[in-house]
């Protein structure tokens, strides 16, 4: 069964799997509530995420770990970096440790009704595990594994566990890949 943690997220993807809708998580590195508009910081001007907050759910009472990895392993498995065992980010061996692979993740909440896709940085695993986001049960990932790129211009790109060399520029191709998948 699901631990503990994972129940309120998984009964909020049950709701919007029920009703036919679709959900969109963004995950944005560093980026915490006193920088963005939409919780009345009035220190930074953020329209188009303001926007977003204001037709959809907005969390107020939210905490995660405040590092990359271990913030990606809370939210795909609803446990705290402890349980998971991804306490840091990842550096490559030995230092970080992968989230495990048969750890229950969000994709499986929501198997047989929705179609799951992973867009940009992945950064639960090591690069020498190309396949990990389609491993954890992410139907469609494309992005790339590693926590930074080497070059936002010249990049390694992940196609479902297909890696290739791509010499556009990492975020707008990030965005493309979103907004095509899910017209």
């Amino acid at each position: 069964h699901a631990p503990m943690p994972l129940i309120p997220l998984a009964a909020l993807f049950l709701c919007f799997a029920a009703s036919g809708q679709d959900v969109l998580v963004v995950v944005a590195d560093d980026l915490g509530a006193e920088h963005v508009g939409a919780y009345n910081t009035g220190v930074t001007y953020t329209p188009n995420i303001d926007a977003i907050a204001a037709r959809g759910m907005r969390f107020d009472a939210v905490w995660s770990c405040p590092n990359c990895s271990p913030s990606r392993a809370q939210l795909m498995t609803g446990q705290h970096p402890s349980r998971t065992r991804v306490g840091t980010h990842l550096t490559g061996a030995p230092s970080g440790t992968p989230l495990p692979y048969g750890a229950r993740m969000l994709p499986e909440l929501v198997r047989g009704t929705h179609a799951t896709g992973w867009f940009g940085k992945w950064h639960l695993h090591q690069p020498t595990e190309p396949a990990a986001p389609n491993q954890c049960g992410w139907s469609h990932f494309a992005g790339h594994i590693e926590g930074a790129v080497p070059s936002y211009y010249s990049w390694p790109y992940n196609l479902n566990g297909s890696v290739t060399s791509v010499t556009q520029y990492a975020t707008n191709r990030e965005a493309r890949d979103v907004m095509a998948w899910t017209a």
